[in-house]
């Protein structure tokens, strides 16, 4: 039998054929040797290429592959969209393209190196996700502000949940989880005993803003620096929504309540996914309303006040205090030119400093606030020489501007 008349019968690519050598020997009882089995093989058979990723090896944050595809793609779309890859969770740290041929036959050759961008879901991703458990066809209901009262800004940066911190190491107070929880529900109680017995038109709730210690199951923050942790990512995730939920509902039975997100640098996309399940679970309620545009800086207008909130660094570097009223002046053009007074409500540094910033003109009169925080320190910041006041604070504003300070300690 002829290699060629024995080709008839089979089937496969070209290296399959060759891995059936001894087949073919011991049903045509040829000696012809492997080389020249070969030659026979390439004269008497098409080349055909199975197009599609040929290899891929996934880590953690990094995937390799190899991919075969019948054309030059030419943009990272292209190579995302045949290896089925989501830009908005993966980008291409490195690719190597190689072209070959075999007479008519050209294929393309991409070996690409995808680094994780985002540690964990997509916002869109998540946004996906929620969206099943909202009715996305049923309008929001109205959410009617009482007519009289003040606006509370219930602002509580920098919890730190999950952050492991061992006092006879830092010369503070020991803090994990539990201590995180009951520091955070005993300041809502104070104001919520406070508030009780006057006029609130709403509070202002901002939910976020390193809120959490770690962005991901990695423990790391969003630049990677990797943190003391006391539990697994999901079991914080879920016990930081428990302790919100329940905060939310002792305020919305003093008054109506706007939860606003904002993301920090240690917690990232994690404090946006909180915000989105708190917005799926709100949805219906007409006492609370969910603010989780993904931008770093909010602006709302408060009577004659201009109110802006931000973490104060995310992934890029922290702004310089100084630079908030102009960033305010450009982002907020149109309140910024409604309002007499100017306030811009940060955390990041973990303790309380003020700067009256008078700039000429229509720019006259920012007030620049670094909000403290109820966390303990951890060793990082001990051994750093970093201190400050763990606190908590509510600014009371009327239609006229800011009134009072209410401010919370820590009894230990």
């Amino acid at each position: 039998m002829t290699v060629r008349s024995w080709l008839k019968t089979q089937k496969g690519s070209r290296s399959e054929i060759y891995a059936r050598y001894s087949d073919y020997i011991r049903e045509s009882g040829s000696n012809i040797d492997l080389d020249n089995f070969k030659r026979q093989v390439r004269r008497y058979t098409t080349q055909t290429v199975d197009y599609g990723v040929v290899s891929r090896t996934v880590e953690q944050d990094t995937i390799n592959e190899t991919i075969l595809a019948p054309e030059n793609y030419r943009t990272i779309e292209d190579v995302a969209r045949f290896s089925e890859i989501d830009i908005d969770v993966w980008y291409p740290n490195k690719i190597t393209t190689n072209r070959w041929n075999s007479g008519e036959i050209v294929c393309w050759q991409f070996k690409v190196e995808w680094k994780r961008k985002i540690k964990g879901l997509s916002p869109k991703s998540a946004l996906d996700i929620f969206k099943v458990y909202v009715e996305s066809d049923k309008q929001k209901p109205d959410r009617p502000l009482p007519e009289c009262g003040r606006y509370i800004e219930l602002n509580i940066p920098d919890l730190h949940f999950g952050q492991l911190s061992w006092g006879d190491e830092t010369g503070q107070g020991h803090y994990d989880i539990k201590i995180a929880k009951e520091e955070h529900m005993r300041a809502v109680a104070f104001y919520c005993n406070v508030y009780s017995y006057r006029k609130v038109k709403q509070f202002l709730f901002p939910v976020g803003s390193d809120l959490f210690n770690v962005a991901n199951e990695a423990n790391s923050t969003m630049n990677g620096t990797l943190q003391d942790e006391d539990s697994r990512a999901k079991k914080t995730f879920k016990e930081v929504f428990d302790m919100i939920v329940t905060e939310t509902n002792w305020l919305k039975e003093i008054a109506p309540v706007k939860i606003i997100g904002i993301s920090g640098n240690h917690d990232g996309e994690k404090a946006f996914y909180l915000n989105v399940a708190l917005e799926a679970y709100y949805w219906s309620d007409p006492r609370v309303e969910v603010d989780n545009d993904p931008r770093d800086r909010k602006y709302y207008k408060i009577g004659n006040t201009l109110l802006g909130l931000s973490h104060g660094k995310t992934k890029g570097k922290a702004i310089p205090l100084e630079n908030y009223p102009l960033i305010m002046a450009d982002e907020a053009k149109d309140l910024w030119s409604q309002c007499e007074h100017r306030e811009m409500h940060i955390g990041h540094i973990h303790h309380k400093k003020t700067i009256n910033n008078t700039l000429e003109d229509e720019f006259r009169g920012t007030i620049v606030r670094v909000l403290s925080s109820l966390a303990q320190i951890d060793y990082w910041h001990h051994s750093s020489g970093y201190r400050g006041t763990r606190q908590a604070e509510a600014f009371e504003y009327d239609e006229n501007g800011l009134r009072t300070i209410e401010v919370y300690r820590p009894k230990h």
